[in-house]
């Protein structure tokens, strides 16, 4: 049996695992969002859902050692290189994300709504401020990127029993001066790494994390609705932290109908059909759900 003494110091509370979490992204010189920061969804896009893969952060790196003329160990070692990188897989194959991985612009079809993307010569990548948040339980983690650029991708797959899928990876680089002029303390920054207090298994637990219970979207399925016939619905979440704001991430409502941010679904249907559509709510300490949802209108 090993000997107390050996084990002093260890601290199971302090494991943590990356159970949910969310990545968004941002123009470059939006505001760095904080632990405890409200995300405005105008600002703040968040991409979708991610694999169950998670997020893996990676460091490419190099170093130069240092041997005396008199020695053949060496006596030190400098890092000379260090790239930070974020890959994610993402299941959200909508208009915003396509444009995201193919570098290239969408295009409507005003005629029967549908989009496309052509690809051709070199794409283009903008650089863009991406933010994700890992939780466990009530213990969060924020790692933002202030500068960083889509650098390289995956093949895409389709098949029967596997989920279409974005695999892309992104590397940060050094926020410029002038980028974040309106906050100093990023500049020349190419990650920030931002904490919990209880993220070490110390510190406050339960209000006072940032996200609390797991958020879900409760509704899973809506009424049908019927052309020029007013529509009234009501999505539901829970967990989280009241009050909740609702919004459609991706996909668009049927013609005539609006999503208000208390979650009514309200208007008159203008079309037939059905509209596919993934619903997004954000709790008051900006944990995030989705859920894909479908309205059909008839005749």
């Amino acid at each position: 049996m090993t000997e107390q003494k050996t084990l002093e110091g260890f601290r199971a509370a302090a494991l943590r695992v990356g159970i949910t979490g969310a990545v968004r992204t941002a123009k470059i010189g939006a505001p760095v969002p904080k632990m405890k920061t409200k995300y405005n969804t105008d600002v703040h896009r968040n991409i979708g859902y991610i694999s169950a893969d998670g997020v893996e952060v990676s460091f490419d790196e190099d170093a130069n050692e240092y041997i005396p003329w008199q020695e053949v160990a060496a006596i030190r070692r400098d890092i000379t290189k260090s790239v930070t990188s974020v890959k994610f897989t993402l299941w959200d194959f909508g208009k915003d994300n396509a444009a995201f991985f193919f570098g290239s612009d969408v295009v409507v079809d005003e005629e029967d709504g549908s989009w496309s993307i052509g690809v051709g010569g070199k794409p283009k990548f903008d650089r863009q401020q991406f933010v994700v948040d890992v939780v466990d339980g009530d213990q969060a983690m924020k790692l933002v990127l202030p500068v960083a650029q889509l650098t390289e991708r995956g093949s895409i797959v389709f098949k029967s029993d596997e989920a279409i899928a974005l695999e892309c990876t992104v590397t940060a680089y050094p926020a410029g001066a002038d980028e974040y002029a309106n906050d100093t303390d990023v500049a020349g920054k190419s990650a920030i790494w931002r904490f919990t207090n209880n993220w070490d298994g110390t510190g406050a637990t339960g209000d006072e994390g940032t996200f609390g219970s797991t958020l879900a979207v409760s509704t899973s399925t809506l009424a049908g609705a019927t052309k020029s016939t007013a529509y009234n619905a009501t999505l539901d979440a829970s967990g989280g932290s009241t009050p909740y704001t609702w919004r459609v991430s991706t996909g668009t409502l049927p013609a005539g109908l609006t999503l208000s941010t208390a979650g009514a679904i309200t208007g008159t249907p203008t079309t037939t059909g059905t509209s596919t559509f993934t619903v997004e709510v954000m709790d008051s300490k900006s944990a995030v759900a989705t859920k894909q949802l479908s309205i059909t209108v008839a005749a």
